[in-house]
């Protein structure tokens, strides 16, 4: 039997993984996030882990957060993009017209 056919890596996304509480690891960020003085926005490319880190932090709250702070997912799933044509202006440059 091959190794990888016994070992469970997890989901390829961390919205679909149950598990991931068990084997989150920690790489520096959730500190980065819970020693921010003020409000932390996790931002990154697609796949770099957002999601696992917002999912570890929600299911794990009462290690990090206290009652007074506030988690918040954000997703852009559904957002209107073309309300954008709104605020074009014509005058800039492609880059800035927005």
């Amino acid at each position: 039997m091959d190794i990888l056919e016994w070992i469970n890596v997890g989901k390829v996304a961390a919205e679909r993984d149950d598990l991931l509480s068990k084997y989150f690891f920690d790489n520096g960020v959730l500190d980065k996030v819970i020693d921010s003085p003020s409000s932390f926005l996790v931002l990154g490319r697609k796949g770099a882990g957002k999601t696992a880190v917002f999912k570890y932090l929600s299911e794990n709250a009462h290690n990090f957060i206290s009652q007074k702070d506030i988690l918040v997912s954000l997703s852009f799933e559904d957002y209107n993009w073309n309300i954008h044509s709104l605020l074009l202006d014509e005058k800039k440059a492609e880059s800035l017209a927005y």
